[in-house]
C-alpha cells in the first residue's frame, strides 16, 4: 500500500511540478477572464490535496477574498459537492437553499457559485474551476458553456501534460537501454540498400534488424515530405551532402510516424561518398502537443471571441499601442493600419471619455492604480457600442510603471439586455396588475347578479383608473345607450330635469359618446368641459368602446382623475373591453332572446284570452246561426220544390223568375250570416272560405 501511494505521489507531485513550469501564467489569465466575463468578484482554480483543497490561481478581482496557497478542509464546501459527484454545480443563491445556507464560503458573503471538475486524463480529480458571487446570480446559458469551454481548455492542458510525461518517461527509458542514443540511426551504401538498423530503429519503425538489413530504404519504408518537395530535397542532398527536416513514414502496422531526420553522406578516408547515414527522431508525441498546444490557444481566441475580449498594451517610453486582433474587431479598424497612435484613438471617444480615460491612465502611471470601467465607443460607420474595461500597471525591476496593460470588452449586447430586461420587469408589473384586474372583473360576471354587476366592474376600473365618476352601459336591440352602471354620485350630483338610465341614439350621438361609439377608438381629452346647467362638471375624460364582431355593443366612460389620463390607461381600459366584449355579448344576447320569450308568452296569452272569448261567442252564436241558417235551406227547398213545377212550363216564365230572385236572396242572407259570425268569433282560419257557385248547376 505504502508503495502504491508513493507512486501516486510521485505522479502528482511531476504534475504539479509540470503544471508550474508551463501553465500557472495561462491559468492567472483564465480567472482573471472569467471574473470580468462573469461581473463576478471570485473566479478560482481549486486543487484537490488530500482531504484539503487550495486555492491554486485566483482572480486579480478588487473584492476577492480568496487567496492562492489558501487551505480549506472540505467538508460543507461547494466544491466538495462537485468533487464528489464530478458533475456541474449551479447555486443561484444559498441564503434561499437549506443545503447550502451555512456552507463555509457564505463567511466571505459567497452567496452563489457555479463550478465544474478538473480531471485527469486518467479520470482523477484535479480539482475545480468555478465562479463566486455576492449577489443572487442564475448563471445564463452563455457563462455556463463559457465556463465549461475553459474546464476543457484546462483538461486540454491536462492531456498535453500527460504526454509530456509519456515523452520523458520513454525519453528515460530509451536512455536506459541503448545509453544515450534514443534516435533511430540507419545506415546505407549508396544505392540505399540498408546496411545498419539499431535498437531505436527497431522501436520507432516496428521492423526488426533481420527484417530490414540488405533491402532498399526507399522500397522498405516510403517518405513524405509535408513541408518539401522531393526533388529539392534530393539535389540539396545530391549537391551538398546532407538535409535535415521533417518526414512522414509509415510504422510496421502501417501508422504515421511524424520523424524528424538528419540524412549525410558518409564518406571513406580519401573523401570518396561510400554510402549514407540517417539519425531519425519520432517526433510524433511533440508534433500532437504543439497541434494540441496551437488548439488550446485557438480555443483561447475563439473563448475571447464568444466573449468580445481584446487585449492591449500601451509602452510609456516609445508611447506606442498594442492592440489584439480581437480589439481592432471590436474598434472595427483595419488590422493592416496598424493599431492607432494616442491621438488617433482619442477619435473614438467623446471628449469626456477621452478625458476620464487620460486621468486613469495618469493615475496608473504616477501611483500604480488599477481600474474597471464602462464606456462608449464610436466606430468609423457611425455605430456606438458600449465597453468595459480593465487597466493595469506593468512594472520593472525598479519598482517603476514601464506600460500600461488591459482588456477591452464589448458589453452593447449585455447593456441592451439590461435594458430589455428593466422593460420587461415594469411591462410584467403591468401585466400582474391587468392580471388580477381582470381576474376581479371575471370573478364578478360569474358570482354577481345582473342589477349588481354593472356596478361593480365599473367600481373596479374607477379604483384602478383613480376616477372620481364612470359609466358602464350598453347598446340595445333599437341603439338606445342604456347606463345601469350611472355611478350614484352622478345620479345624486346631476340636478338636471327627467334624468334618464336610457338615451336614444339621436341623444347620445351628438356628444362625446358619439365620437367613441362610432369611432370605434378609445378617446381621452385632459380638459375641463362645458357642460349645461346642472350637469356635474367634468375635467379629464376617457372613454373606451366595447368591441364584439366589429360592432360596438358597450362603452366604458370615466373622468375626473386627479391627473392626466395617459396611454397606460388607454392600454389598460382597452384590454378590459377585450376582456368584457365576448362575455357582455353573451349577457345581451341572452338578454334579448329571454325578452323575445317573454314577449312571446305574453302574446300567446292574449291570443288565449282572445279564443277565449270567440270561443264563448261561437256557442252564443251557436243556436242562432243554425236556426237561420235552416230556414234559409228550407226556403231554398221550398223554392226548388216550386221550380220543378216551373221548368218545362214556357208559361211559366215568370213565376220561375220570382223564384230565382227568392234563392238568391236566401244566399246572399246566408252569405252575410256567415261573414257575421266569423267576424264574431273572431275564428279566421285558414282554409275557411266561401266559394261562388252557379245556382244552375247546384239545381242540376
Amino acid at each position: 500500500m505504502e508503495n502504491v501511494n508513493s507512486i501516486e505521489r510521485k505522479n502528482i507531485d511531476m504534475r504539479n511540478k509540470i503544471i508550474s513550469k508551463f501553465e500557472i501564467q495561462k491559468w492567472q489569465n483564465i480567472v482573471n477572464i472569467l471574473a470580468n466575463i462573469f461581473e463576478v468578484p471570485a473566479a478560482l482554480i481549486m486543487k484537490l490535496e488530500g482531504h484539503f483543497i487550495e486555492v491554486f490561481r485566483a482572480s486579480d478581482s478588487k473584492n476577492n477574498p480568496y487567496k492562492v496557497g489558501k487551505r480549506e478542509k472540505l467538508p460543507g464546501l461547494y466544491c466538495e459537492t462537485v468533487i464528489k459527484t464530478g458533475q456541474r454545480l449551479l447555486v443561484p443563491n444559498a441564503l434561499t437553499d437549506k443545503k447550502w445556507e451555512r456552507n463555509p464560503d457564505i463567511k466571505h458573503g459567497m452567496i452563489s457559485y457555479l463550478g465544474f471538475p478538473l480531471i485527469w486524463p486518467d479520470s482523477e480529480i484535479f480539482g475545480t474551476i468555478c465562479v463566486l458571487d455576492q449577489k443572487e446570480n442564475r448563471y445564463n446559458k452563455d457563462h455556463i458553456e463559457l465556463l465549461k469551454q475553459f474546464k476543457e481548455l484546462i483538461e486540454s492542458y491536462f492531456e498535453v501534460i500527460y504526454e509530456k510525461m509519456s515523452l520523458e518517461e520513454e525519453i528515460i527509458k530509451q536512455a536506459q537501454i541503448v545509453e544515450n542514443i534514443s534516435e533511430a540511426i540507419i545506415s546505407t551504401d549508396l544505392d540505399f540498400n540498408i546496411i545498419s538498423w539499431n535498437n531505436a530503429a527497431e522501436k520507432i519503425y516496428g521492423w526488426k534488424a533481420e527484417e530490414v538489413i540488405g533491402k532498399n530504404i526507399m522500397e522498405t519504408i516510403a517518405v513524405e515530405y509535408p513541408y518539401d518537395e522531393q526533388e529539392s530535397v534530393l539535389k540539396q542532398f545530391s549537391e551538398e551532402g546532407y538535409w535535415k527536416g521533417e518526414v512522414i513514414q509509415p510504422h510496421k502496422n502501417g501508422t504515421p510516424i511524424n520523424v524528424l531526420t538528419s540524412v549525410s553522406i558518409i564518406k571513406n578516408i580519401t573523401g570518396a561518398p561510400i554510402g549514407a547515414v540517417a539519425v531519425n527522431r519520432d517526433i510524433t508525441a511533440r508534433t500532437k502537443s504543439e497541434e494540441a498546444l496551437k488548439e488550446n490557444e485557438k480555443r483561447l481566441k475563439d473563448a475571447q471571441v464568444l466573449g468580445k475580449i481584446g487585449y492591449w498594451e500601451y509602452d510609456i517610453t516609445n508611447q506606442k499601442i498594442i492592440w489584439s486582433n480581437q480589439v481592432f474587431k471590436l474598434y472595427a479598424r483595419d488590422p493592416s493600419l496598424g493599431p492607432p497612435s494616442v491621438e488617433e484613438e482619442a477619435i473614438y471617444y467623446t471628449p469626456e471619455v477621452n478625458k476620464r480615460l487620460k486621468e486613469y491612465a495618469r493615475r496608473v502611471i504616477e501611483n500604480g492604480e488599477e481600474f474597471d470601467y464602462d464606456f462608449e465607443a464610436n466606430l468609423p460607420d457611425g455605430t456606438v457600442v458600449q465597453l468595459t474595461g480593465l487597466m493595469r500597471p506593468v512594472k520593472d525591476k525598479m519598482r517603476q510603471v514601464m506600460k500600461l496593460v488591459g482588456t477591452v470588452q464589448d458589453i452593447t449586447d449585455r447593456k441592451t439586455s439590461e435594458q430589455k430586461l428593466k422593460e420587461s420587469e415594469r411591462s410584467l408589473r403591468k401585466s400582474k396588475l391587468e392580471l388580477e384586474i381582470k381576474n376581479q372583473i371575471s370573478n364578478i360576471f360569474l358570482t354577481v347578479p345582473d342589477e349588481k354587476m354593472y356596478n361593480e366592474v365599473l367600481s373596479i376600473i374607477l379604483k384602478n383608473l383613480k376616477s372620481e365618476f364612470g359609466i358602464f352601459g350598453y347598446l340595445d336591440e333599437n341603439e338606445n345607450l342604456v347606463e345601469p352602471s350611472l355611478t350614484e354620485d352622478v345620479w345624486e350630483k346631476c340636478a338636471v330635469e327627467e334624468k334618464r338610465h336610457v338615451f336614444s341614439k339621436k341623444l347620445w350621438v351628438k356628444n362625446i359618446y358619439g365620437r367613441v361609439i362610432n369611432g370605434k377608438n378609445t378617446l381621452y381629452v385632459n380638459k375641463f368641459f362645458n357642460v349645461p346647467e346642472g350637469h356635474i362638471p367634468i375635467s379629464n375624460f376617457l372613454g373606451s368602446p366595447i368591441i364584439y364582431n366589429n360592432k360596438v355593443i358597450g362603452i366604458f366612460i370615466v373622468s375626473n382623475k386627479e391627473s392626466d389620463y395617459e396611454e397606460q390607461d388607454v392600454r389598460l381600459i382597452e384590454s378590459i373591453s377585450d376582456l368584457i366584449a365576448p362575455i357582455l355579448a353573451v349577457r345581451l344576447e341572452r338578454d334579448r332572446i329571454e325578452n323575445i320569450r317573454q314577449r312571446a308568452e305574453q302574446d300567446l296569452k292574449e291570443s288565449e284570452e282572445k279564443y277565449r272569448e270567440a270561443y264563448e261567442r261561437a256557442s252564443f252564436y251557436k243556436s242562432l246561426f243554425a236556426h237561420d241558417i235552416r230556414n234559409i235551406l228550407q226556403s231554398i227547398s221550398s223554392s226548388e220544390q216550386i221550380f220543378s213545377l216551373f221548368l218545362n212550363n214556357p208559361n211559366k216564365l215568370k213565376e220561375r223568375e220570382k223564384l230565382l230572385e227568392i234563392i238568391r236572396r236566401q244566399v246572399n242572407r246566408g252569405n252575410i250570416l256567415i261573414s257575421n259570425v266569423q267576424k264574431l268569433s273572431q275564428l279566421e282560419e285558414i282554409g275557411i272560405s266561401i266559394k261562388k257557385v252557379k245556382i244552375q248547376e247546384v239545381l242540376d
